[in-house]
């Protein structure tokens, strides 16, 4: 049994990007939508948080960080939060930027999106 970490009954989610202007923007988005949610500059940092407390309803990963990278952290999410969904992005299209034989994301964000692409796409995978 994990522990309840979230406060919002909406829950929480999880953005992992190396980008601190991406991370503000996308963090302060989804607050607005009625999220909790926690940043993390890399894949580590992401592993960390997803470790501490694994009842993220969904994370949103960059692809390519320094270190662990996207396609990393979404095997060890797999693993670790299995019910986390995980929506990777990329300033790559899908298929440039997801390992071939890799798990596959719930859903893939081509950057730059929308805040309303990022908003059905979170909206979509947790409606799944």
């Amino acid at each position: 049994m994990t522990p309840e970490c979230s406060t919002l009954p909406i829950g929480r989610i999880l953005v992992v990007d190396d980008a601190g202007d991406v991370r503000a923007i996308l963090g302060e988005f989804l607050r607005a939508l009625g999220f909790e949610v926690e940043e993390a500059s890399d894949g580590d940092a992401g592993l960390a948080a997803i470790l501490a407390c694994p009842d993220f309803r969904a994370a949103l990963v960059d692809v390519t960080m320094p270190g662990l990278d996207g396609n990393e952290l979404l095997k060890r999410i797999r693993i670790e939060s299995p019910g986390t969904k995980v929506i990777l992005m990329s300033g790559y299209s899908e298929e440039e930027a997801t390992d071939p034989g890799s798990l596959p994301p719930d859903t893939f964000l081509t950057k730059p999106f929308s805040l309303k692409q990022l908003e059905s796409a979170v909206r979509r995978v947790l409606a799944a």
